[in-house]
């Protein structure tokens, strides 16, 4: 994860994600604080499981293409031993209709623990603030 700042309020995160085989890239603008605000509640013990730290960015519509969701993030907890789901989904933009049918889309879903969040939150914090580049979020076997 990566994060271009706009201004003092709002900025792109780059995205990208694999596992399986499988990955994706893309980005989306967010609020500097709405992105803080995920931050701290991925760093949370326990998670909630009925309203589980999610955020999602993208593109407003038009009279063309409807609003589109580019980057989704999602933790929740797995079971009971401690597991955390991290979902991660990722699409193209679509700038005309007619291209709707042509995107490219990809969900990656992993296991975390609660300790990779507790390193992975506050990164993402220092790379919103750009004490650094890149927050790496890996799994723990």
């Amino acid at each position: 994860m990566r994060f271009r700042p706009d201004d003092e309020w709002i900025g792109e995160l780059m995205v990208s994600a694999s596992a399986g085989g499988f990955s994706g890239v893309s980005q989306a603008w967010f609020s500097k604080d709405d992105l803080k605000q995920f931050a701290q509640a991925i760093m949370a013990f326990p998670l909630s499981a009925d309203a589980p730290p999610a955020i999602s960015g993208g593109l407003g519509g038009n009279e063309k293409s409807p609003p589109q969701d580019l980057v989704t993030l999602t933790f929740e907890p797995h079971n009971v031993l401690g597991a955390v789901r991290a979902t991660v989904h990722l699409e193209t933009e679509v700038w005309d209709g007619k291209e709707r049918g042509l995107h490219s889309e990809t969900t990656i879903g992993l296991l975390v623990t609660y300790g990779d969040l507790g390193r992975f939150g506050p990164a993402m914090l220092d790379v919103i603030d750009g004490r650094i580049e890149e927050a790496v979020l890996t799994s723990t076997p």
